[in-house]
């Protein structure tokens, strides 16, 4: 991870420079709202534990990936938005 983003010092240095990539808003937290999933608290009948976080768009694509190959779900539009529904707001470790 960029050092400049692991300790918040990109968001209170307005002089700053973001990695090549990043822009300036994503620096800054803005968009950057992190989403998760836990498996744990899906219905389930081999008990698994998976639990991921990122982005809304990463987390729900990886999460469909997941629910085919592991779980053997169809990939469907509404097996789509259930997940959708289950992801959650992710807390930061210094919040929680």
């Amino acid at each position: 991870m960029d050092p400049q983003m692991r300790g918040g010092h990109a968001e209170t240095d307005p002089n700053a420079r973001p990695s090549p990539g990043i822009s300036r808003e994503r620096v800054k937290g803005e968009n950057m709202a992190r989403k998760y999933i836990d498996c744990r608290e899906m219905p389930s009948e081999n008990n698994c534990d998976l639990a991921m976080a990122g982005s809304e768009e990463h987390v729900l694509n990886a999460a469909m990936i997941h629910a085919v190959t592991a779980h053997k779900h169809e990939d469907t539009p509404e097996l789509r938005q259930q997940l959708r529904g289950a992801l959650k707001d992710e807390v930061p470790a210094a919040l929680a």
